[in-house]
């Protein structure tokens, strides 16, 4: 057990006898120093809640001089050894490799398909690989020891309320519907091209939701990275056989409408993650739980009314289709799930603007890996493209003190945990245009 000293108290103790002597609901002050010989190395840090409990006591008014035990451990605990850096890199790999796969399978399925699946072929392409997910991480929460259910289905001991992960939930989902409804209409390279503004989207909504200072440099190394990410996605235009060009404009707009589902989605799950301080695999079911709760209230919907609205009702449609090629809609079901779940373990990794700036970077590998197994070339616009990206991200890094808030941001009284009626509204058109999505048949 670590120790720390109560500079107004005697004596020294655990970290829980510290935490139980601090007398924060009592009103005394109390001032904690940790002790520097304790810090000399992360292997001593067997629970990184330690250093996130610090961190969340950092704005406490009743808390005095905490601000040395904070520098101290940023200084000597949470830089990255090695090996961490490693694991970092491993997930961002499978993150973008998925990702690019998952667009590419998803692709060919709505290519291969005779016709619109009752009652959407987007929903059922949304809703099989979210119900997949939801199935393996319920199994990792359980051996685990997790329970899902507390703060999404009932009330949360730590007072959160449903309705936050809730939005996040339906944020998710329908900003996963929106992309595959993009991507049924038109190519990856087209499709990705206004995905690329995602980045920017995320990056802004977190000042006022997040309540984080405007960082410029990162906003205009955002701005060169997504205009690299533009010039490579136009240039890899292709891998399609067809060209919709009715529906261009349609899919470009369902494609910002997935970026606000998206953009939501990580603003008010890092918001209920600072809060709740949750591990990323509980972040994940949860968010995972409240996007399929969204999905199946969508899908039982127009199941129950869809013949009264769309004319038919082939509910066997999608059997048929998935009893003829299960592979491609199992790979789809679980890269989704492998990119889903590497991208929430980032986000609880890092802050997020700078998730978002790795959003960039995903992106530049869907648009070229995506169009190259639809049948694109890499030719040198995109290597110019993909040259702008990288000197977008190259500025950032090389301006100001690299990123030392490797876990969480400081925990918020209930009080604080607020969601803007802006960004409410903003969600809630985004699902009622979703929900009315199956009439346009994609």
């Amino acid at each position: 057990m670590h120790k720390y000293r109560l500079i107004s108290k005697k004596g020294e103790g655990t970290f829980s006898e510290v935490l139980k002597a601090q007398s924060i609901k009592s009103g005394k002050h109390v001032a904690i120093k940790c002790m520097k010989n304790h810090f000399d190395s992360i292997d001593q840090v067997n629970n990184l809640r330690e250093i996130q409990a610090l961190r969340r006591l950092a704005g406490h008014p009743n808390i005095i001089k905490l601000h040395e035990v904070i520098a101290l451990a940023l200084r000597n605990v949470l830089p990255m050894r090695r090996g961490n850096v490693v694991s970092i890199c491993c997930v961002a790999a499978v993150w973008y490799w998925t990702s690019a796969l998952w667009a590419a399978v998803t692709k060919d399925i709505l290519s291969q398909l005779p016709g619109p699946i009752y009652p959407s072929t987007s929903i059922w392409l949304t809703f099989l690989p979210q119900a997949l997910s939801y199935f393996l991480v319920q199994i990792f929460a359980w051996l685990a020891g997790l329970n899902l259910f507390e703060g999404t289905c009932v009330s949360s001991k730590s007072g959160l309320s449903m309705g936050i992960w809730q939005l996040a939930g339906a944020a998710y989902f329908f900003g996963q519907l929106f992309t595959v409804a993009a991507l049924a209409l038109d190519a990856p390279s087209i499709i990705f091209v206004v995905k690329a503004i995602e980045p920017l989207s995320t990056a802004l909504l977190a000042v006022p939701l997040l309540k984080q200072s405007f960082n410029l440099r990162l906003f205009m190394a955002i701005l060169v990275a997504c205009t690299g990410i533009m010039i490579t996605a136009w240039a890899a235009h292709g891998g399609m056989e067809r060209a919709h060009q009715s529906h261009v404009y349609l899919a470009m707009a369902l494609g910002m409408l997935a970026n606000v589902g998206f953009s939501s989605r990580a603003c008010v799950a890092k918001r209920a993650l600072a809060f709740e301080s949750s591990e990323p695999l509980e972040a994940y079911g949860k968010l995972t739980l409240a996007a399929t709760q969204s999905g199946s209230v969508l899908l039982l919907l127009w199941l129950l009314l869809g013949h009264a609205v769309l004319g038919d009702a082939a509910v066997d449609g999608v059997l048929r289709h998935l009893l003829t090629r299960p592979g491609p809609w199992f790979v789809a079901s679980f890269t989704y799930f492998l990119y889903q779940s590497a991208s929430i373990l980032l986000l609880s990794c890092f802050l997020v603007e700078t998730h978002a700036l790795l959003v960039a970077l995903k992106h530049v590998f869907v648009v070229v890996l995506a169009s190259l197994m639809t049948g694109a070339v890499l030719n040198s616009e995109m290597v110019a493209g993909l040259a702008i990206v990288c000197a977008g991200v190259a500025w950032y890094l090389a301006g100001g003190k690299p990123e030392k808030d490797a876990v969480l941001p400081c925990k918020m009284p209930a009080e604080d945990l607020t969601v803007p009626w802006a960004l409410v509204a903003l969600v809630i058109t985004v699902v009622a245009i979703g929900t009315v999505m199956p009439m346009w048949r994609v």
